[in-house]
């Protein structure tokens, strides 16, 4: 079951909703109208319509599957999460904060920083997991100091 209705998210049907298509047969959502009309692709190409009801009630969100890459994310954040809680109890003048704050400023600056943030905007990492890392004001804020 959904909660709401997203132009281009990917869907699975989950009850039958249609003769012409299988329960599991997926599509992508293509616009809606004032007529609270859902137009989907399914596919195999075909398209069809239905009520925000049946949408609703009928299918699922097929969330992205990024169990490589993402574990990676999470391995990452985790690991820059660790080095700013080191550097904020580290002695402002050690010679290794510098290092570490280098290290930061070199992942704030990063394509892997801009994808873990992007992620995240996008709901992908686990609710638990602390990231204050991808916090531009917190690293910014360190880095200035």
């Amino acid at each position: 079951m959904m909660d709401h209705i997203t132009v281009g998210a990917k869907i699975r049907m989950t009850k039958s909703v249609t003769k012409d298509h299988k329960v599991g047969s997926t599509a992508v959502i293509l616009c809606t109208d004032e007529t609270d009309s859902v137009f989907i692709e399914w596919s195999d190409g075909k398209t069809s319509s239905f009520s925000v009801k049946q949408i609703l009630h009928g299918f699922e969100h097929i969330k992205p599957e990024y169990p490589n890459t993402l574990q990676k994310q999470i391995e990452r954040i985790t690991y820059y999460e660790d080095i700013m809680d080191t550097v904020r109890s580290m002695d402002t003048d050690s010679p290794e904060r510098k290092k570490l704050l280098d290290e930061l400023s070199a992942y704030y600056t990063s394509d892997a920083w801009k994808n873990d943030f992007a992620a995240d905007e996008a709901g992908l990492l686990p609710k638990d997991l602390k990231r204050g890392v991808l916090s531009e004001d917190g690293i910014y804020d360190l880095l200035d100091e």
